[in-house]
């Protein structure tokens, strides 16, 4: 006889409603000076979904490429899940997913300062992820320079499909190299989009 913890339980109900087919769409890309002066926009493909990870914890993978197909815009965190929450908690970052499906966090991992907000729901996530600079950047960016990302990502679950402006019909799971917020990074399985 198979026993669960309550934590694995409590995984499964989460993942149940935001694991699975992955939510699939583009990512926009504004960097701003620091007085205000708009310095580019670009534009990517991008993806985020959840999984189980070591520990009985979740991991959320958010996968953006913008200037890179092999990525350039995204990250990989484990979390606890409660429900239908989920909380990351480092000494540097907290991200979190609250039972009404807000996202929210904020951290600091010098020479960068980090703000999160959005909302997920069984079939859309959209997340928005400013970066700060606390140094000027070698590309001469000064301090304060922001950087945003705002990622529209939809799914449907009925068929197991990513739900974007050109529906895709086919999708592949590909390992990637994601950073993690400190500097280093792993590789993980990311949804493409191959039809």
């Amino acid at each position: 006889m198979l026993v669960t913890s309550s934590t694995q339980q409590q995984n499964n109900t989460f993942l149940k409603a935001y694991g699975g087919t992955p939510y699939m769409g583009t990512v926009q890309v504004d960097i701003i000076r620091p007085n205000g002066t708009h310095v580019k926009t670009d534009f990517g493909d991008a993806s985020a979904h959840f999984t189980s990870a070591d520990n009985g914890k979740v991991k959320m993978i958010v996968f953006g490429a913008i200037g890179n197909k092999k990525g350039d815009a995204g990250f990989a965190v484990d979390g606890v899940a409660t429900q239908k929450s989920w909380k990351c908690q480092s000494d540097s970052i907290q991200l979190s997913v609250k039972e009404n499906g807000a996202i929210a966090g904020s951290g600091t991992v010098y020479p960068q300062q980090f703000t999160f907000s959005g909302k997920i729901a069984d079939t859309r996530l959209e997340l928005l992820t400013e970066i700060k600079t606390l140094k000027a950047a070698e590309n001469g960016l000064p301090a304060g320079t922001k950087f945003t990302f705002r990622y529209v990502l939809r799914r449907d679950i009925a068929t197991g499909t990513s739900n974007t402006k050109r529906r895709c019909k086919k999708i592949e799971w590909r390992p990637q190299y994601v950073g993690n917020f400190d500097g280093t990074g792993q590789t993980v399985r990311v949804p493409v989009c191959v039809d």
